[in-house]
């Protein structure tokens, strides 16, 4: 017996967590996790989808703005590694 909608709610747990942490900048190549960067970047989300939320953004709208963050977070992170 499956309950409607939980394999969605996991699933999206688990996107805002690996969020916080590319966002917080921990390398996705593995390396040294940076626990303030990790919980600024949690709460930086959160507001993020607060204010979506607020201005009634649909939930696509809201992935969409995730993944854009998840991106130009990605982008950072390789400019940096070559420096």
């Amino acid at each position: 017996m499956e309950v409607a909608g939980v394999g969605r709610r996991v699933v999206d747990l688990g996107l805002k967590d690996a969020t916080a942490v590319v966002v917080g900048g921990t390398p996705l190549t593995g390396g040294r996790v940076r626990i303030l960067g990790t919980v600024a970047a949690a709460i930086l989300m959160q507001l993020l989808r607060s204010t979506l939320i607020f201005h009634s953004a649909t939930d696509a709208e809201s992935q969409m703005a995730t993944a854009i963050v998840i991106v130009a977070a990605v982008y950072v992170q390789r400019v940096r590694a070559k420096v």
